[in-house]
């Protein structure tokens, strides 16, 4: 039996009905990069012109991207439910409230920071005037441009923090340069991001992208919680979670039959259970939130797959 069913699994492959080119890949962590704080500065030189921590969350959208490691909630969904659960600011979001805004989002884990420098010192003066069309005039000796930034990587089902990196940038122009207008530049503009103030911000997400990147759990170390079968059939189980839980098309799976619940003596409420694993399934269509999936081995026949049971990745 068991082998009847590899071969049909084979054949579909073969005939792309089940596999793209996925297979065999890792699938891509789905997360929400929240709106970055910048309360800690200090010295906020640049008026109110810009929003940095808003401006550091969306660069490192970009960033991220690029690591090909993730997939990224659309900027105006994330805001809209911050705001629909009063959360709009950063600072209001901590690991208290990462899970409740993880599991509305859909998502696995919550990018969460601050910026802890965003600094342009200057050691001399402007030749002339700071012109507002241009947003630049002629410095004479020399401007540091830092930025710092502080980020954690957050479990949106445990709100534990699985990767905490700082990322630093600093650039430096000699005697002549460009003294920098923050009322003429708009944050992340082009011409923003041609000073040395942007490409030191551009250093600092590069390094905080990468280094959430290779602390990022991959593969099988993924956790998928709270999977459950929600329908089962001959040969066939649905389960409740999908594509906006990280499942992808030819996952291997294993459901588990819970045959013991471990209660608080005194009030009663489950702490733990065990379970043993009763079949082996592959993922074989794929929605936003159901995926349903063949039966390649039964692991324990004194166990019939039913409604409720739990689903974990295979290892």
């Amino acid at each position: 039996m068991k082998k009847t069913i590899l071969i049909l699994i084979l054949l579909l492959l073969i005939n792309g009905s089940i596999l793209g080119p996925a297979w065999g890949k890792n699938s891509k962590m789905r997360i929400a990069i929240l709106p970055f704080s910048d309360a800690s500065i200090k010295e906020r030189w640049w008026g109110g012109e810009w929003n940095v921590g808003e401006g550091v969350s969306d660069e490192l959208v970009n960033a991220l991207l690029k690591t090909n490691q993730f997939r990224i909630i659309e900027r105006e969904k994330l805001d809209a439910i911050l705001a629909e659960q009063d959360l709009g600011a950063a600072g209001r979001v901590n690991s208290r409230t990462a899970a409740k805004i993880g599991k509305i989002l859909g998502v696995q884990y919550l990018v969460t920071g601050k910026v802890t420098e965003f600094s342009l010192k200057n050691d001399g003066g402007v030749i002339g005037h700071l012109t507002k069309k241009l947003g630049f005039g002629i410095a004479l000796k020399r401007t540091t441009a830092r930025v710092a930034i502080d980020a954690r990587l957050i479990n949106a089902t445990t709100a534990e923090i699985i990767a905490g990196v700082t990322g630093v940038g600093e650039k430096k122009q000699g005697s002549f340069g460009i003294a920098l207008n923050s009322t003429a530049l708009a944050f992340g503009s082009t011409k923003f991001k041609k000073t040395h103030l942007g490409m030191a911000l551009r250093e600092a997400v590069k390094e905080v992208a990468t280094g959430l990147a290779n602390q990022a759990p991959a593969g099988a170390e993924m956790q998928i919680s709270d999977a459950k079968v929600i329908a089962a059939r001959r040969g066939s189980v649905i389960i409740n979670i999908g594509a906006n839980d990280g499942v992808t098309k030819g996952m291997s799976l294993i459901v588990k039959h819970v045959i013991n619940e471990l209660r608080d003596p005194d009030t009663a409420e489950i702490i733990d259970s065990e379970s043993i694993p009763i079949a082996e399934i592959i993922a074989v269509k794929v929605k936003d939130r159901s995926t349903t999936c063949a039966i390649v081995e039964r692991l324990n026949y004194n166990y019939r797959i039913r409604v409720g049971d739990e689903v974990i990745v295979a290892e």
